[in-house]
């Protein structure tokens, strides 16, 4: 990561850059997850995503029922709710990300974005973290991170 450093401009946490660069005030933002990206793209926009030569990665974003939580019931619901194929079909097309579930139809317009079905995450070159692998070594990594760049 160190070596690294000297190359970047700057760390975000947000969407600030990314809007800079829509907005015509800076020419590129990256790494960015595409689901904050894409929807910059479309009719009208001058939006464009560009993968890497180096390949690109699958990000998991989750719903979590939090342990010996106040509203378990209620939680269980919500998550059974944002799951239902009513829900997931319009968020997917909003954002441009690949739904969690099975069985969805995109429209052509919507699926050339869209990493799905799963299969079709081999066809864009993007690969899925070995998280079993990873997750131990997050506290150092994330340490490492900090020190290098957080000074």
């Amino acid at each position: 990561m160190a070596a690294l450093k000297p190359n970047v401009l700057s760390i975000f946490e947000n969407q600030t850059t990314v809007m800079q660069v829509a907005q015509g005030e800076a020419d590129i933002a990256g790494i960015f997850y595409s689901k904050k990206r894409l929807p910059l793209n479309g009719p009208g926009r001058a939006g464009r995503h560009v993968l890497p030569a180096e390949d690109a990665f699958a990000g998991i974003n989750t719903l979590t029922l939090v342990k010996n939580g106040p509203e378990r019931e209620l939680a269980i619901a919500f998550i059974n709710w944002m799951l239902a194929p009513g829900v997931h079909q319009p968020l997917a097309e909003a954002t441009l990300t690949a739904p969690s579930i099975a069985g969805l139809d995109f429209k052509p317009e919507v699926a050339k974005y869209v990493a799905y079905p799963e299969s079709k995450m081999d066809e864009m070159q993007i690969f899925s973290p070995d998280w079993v692998f990873i997750n131990p070594l997050r506290p150092k990594l994330l340490e490492t991170y900090n020190q290098v760049f957080g000074a």
